[in-house]
């Protein structure tokens, strides 16, 4: 298996750091979903007119999205779960993924952030469910293959609704309205935050851009967010998110921390049970 080295200027000890990771094309993607059209893809390998369909996907959600931009922060993912119709062949949903390298207290940890993501509107709720389904199987599988111990999921919403999928997945996520404030996690998300030169806010644990896209109107749903107390919980963290505020999130990728329902998306992976649908969840609709 050929290796290549992930370098950053700093991590958590202030001193530079090195990891050697799997490549990505030598890293075991998940089987494509050919009855909803999903498949993993490395980036490099993206056709002009894929790249062509997901930039046209993204304008008709975001404002402020230019080809520039989209392809300067595609060009720095290694992965994109992708969701074509079958048809048109054009792009119905996809997510882009990277690796991030840190060391935090002489412990090196990887990092999975999610970058640009966006579904058709039609397909939020359960039908998307199968693209949810295999970004978890990747980060997993990455998480697997990893010369590190410890894995996160490094993730940045743009709308409630991706930061839902936490407490579906995952029995531990931060910031939750069911944990104490951590030092140590602010640390975390701070330091990748500026990896990926975010500003970073703790108290709120949101990150700003400078020129951020936002939702076209009329995009976004109006929620009953006191019957949700995540829906709530994030709305009370992020009050900028009709301005481009983002509400950063980690969770570990560790067996343990599965719910049930995500035990069921990663035991999939290899139990051929890859194109059956669970409407159980939403997949991410965020400009990352």
């Amino acid at each position: 298996m050929k290796l290549h080295a992930l370098k950053h200027e700093e991590n958590f000890n202030s001193q530079p750091s090195v990891t050697i990771e799997p490549n990505a094309a030598d890293i075991h993607l998940p089987a494509p979903d050919t009855h909803n059209g999903i498949r993993v893809s490395l980036v490099r390998d993206l056709t002009v007119a894929e790249r062509d369909s997901m930039y046209s996907l993204l304008g008709e959600y975001y404002l402020h999205v230019s080809r520039q931009q989209f392809e300067r922060d595609l060009a720095e993912k290694e992965w994109v779960v992708l969701g074509t119709d079958p048809i048109s062949q054009k792009a119905w949903c996809f997510s882009t993924l990277m690796r991030l390298h840190a060391t935090m207290d002489g412990e090196r940890i990887l990092a999975l952030y999610s970058g640009d993501t966006v579904a058709r509107k039609e397909s939020w709720g359960g039908q998307s469910t199968p693209a949810v389904r295999m970004l978890v199987q990747l980060m997993y599988g990455i998480a697997a293959e990893s010369a590190v111990q410890r894995a996160y999921w490094f993730m940045i919403s743009s709308t409630y609704k991706s930061y839902r999928l936490l407490p579906m997945l995952f029995r531990k996520f931060y910031p939750s309205p069911n944990s104490r404030r951590s030092k140590q996690a602010e640390r975390v998300l701070g330091e990748l935050s500026e990896l990926k030169h975010f500003v970073y806010d703790p108290e709120r644990s949101i990150v700003r851009f400078s020129n951020p896209t936002v939702f076209r109107p009329g995009i976004t749903e109006n929620t009953d967010a006191a019957s949700d107390p995540y829906i709530s919980f994030y709305e009370i963290r992020n009050p900028g998110a009709s301005q481009g505020d983002r509400l950063a999130s980690l969770t570990e990728l560790s067996a343990d921390n599965l719910t049930a329902l995500g035990q069921r998306f990663v035991r999939s992976r290899t139990d051929g049970t890859a194109g059956r649908t669970d409407n159980h969840a939403e997949a991410p609709v965020s400009r990352r």
